[in-house]
């Protein structure tokens, strides 16, 4: 007679063994049924539950040959049966060989079921945070680009607004600061001189209509952002000038690279990818894991 166990199943025989044979000592006990239920030890055999469900034959002979090599007798022949047979009945873990197929439809149901839902849902989760970080660290990246361009846009026009506060020329300043709105996110420039007076300013008329739902800006700080760089002046003077902008983000940030959704969703099934993958390898090397258990600690009849 074969039955599929379990460590909750051997709890349950150990049990019962110890209701119908009080009088065998506890540990000989578990060592008969481990040696009845093919194994070499109560060691092994609870080593190789650890991974999963096993199915066994049961041995009556064992079980009581290695009971009498210790010097205890008047042994029921068929006493694990028994005690396997009551708990079987209590709780339905008792399988004849006739239903293994039964037992393999089960299993492989439960193979199914189990990545269907819980590596599943392990996997959409751990997709979305990668995704969520694709887009959160590309959104930082492209701020950080929009904060380059638009600091090598204040290096390119700082000489040229330099001059205009020196000669004070205010058509040269109108033109120098004029000539920044040809960027699209540029809403405002404007020169100041040293006294901190406006020598020009020039803002834009309409702004650009884009979209609040950009990736980047979804992860980004939205609105206006304002950039100065001091414009150095010889030390006769009274102070430093500026040349200010004030740049609309949400403009800028659709005209650096940044995150896009195809990448959205690359990321979010490279994470998906990698929980199924450690689903499956673990589930593998469960399965050998058991199988070396298996060929290493099964008992080995002469």
């Amino acid at each position: 007679m074969k039955m599929l166990i379990s460590l909750d199943t051997v709890q349950k025989i150990k049990r019962e063994l110890g209701r119908t044979s009080p009088s065998i000592k506890s540990s000989h006990r578990v060592e008969a049924m481990a040696r009845g239920l093919g194994w070499k030890s109560n060691a092994a055999l609870r080593a190789c539950l650890m991974c999963s469900s096993i199915e066994c034959e049961i041995d009556d002979t064992e079980f009581c040959n290695y009971l009498k090599n210790r010097g205890f007798e008047n042994i029921a022949s068929d006493a694990l049966s028994k005690a396997i047979s009551n708990v079987g009945m209590q709780s339905g873990q008792l399988h004849a060989s006739a239903t293994k197929r039964n037992n393999q439809g089960r299993q492989a149901f439960g193979i199914v079921g189990f990545f269907a839902g819980k590596v599943s849902l392990a996997a959409a989760f751990v997709g979305f945070l990668c995704a969520v970080f694709y887009l959160y660290n590309g959104a930082q990246t492209a701020v950080g680009r929009l904060d380059s361009t638009v600091e090598h846009i204040l290096t390119v026009a700082e000489g040229t607004a330099k001059r205009s506060v020196l000669v004070f020329d205010e058509a040269l300043a109108s033109e120098v600061a004029g000539s920044l709105l040809a960027f699209p996110y540029i809403k405002k420039a404007s020169i100041f001189d040293d006294h901190g007076v406006i020598i020009a300013t020039v803002s834009r008329a309409k702004v650009t209509d884009v979209s609040l739902a950009t990736i980047s800006s979804l992860f980004a700080s939205l609105g206006d952002k304002t950039y100065a760089r001091v414009l150095v002046l010889p030390s006769g003077l009274d102070g430093n000038a500026e040349l200010r902008l004030i740049v609309d983000q949400r403009v800028g940030l659709t005209m650096v690279p940044g995150p896009t959704m195809t990448g959205f969703f690359m990321f979010f099934l490279i994470g998906a990818t990698l929980i199924f993958a450690f689903a499956a390898l673990s589930r593998v090397l469960r399965k050998r894991v058991q199988a070396y258990l298996i060929e290493l600690y099964r008992y080995q009849k002469a």
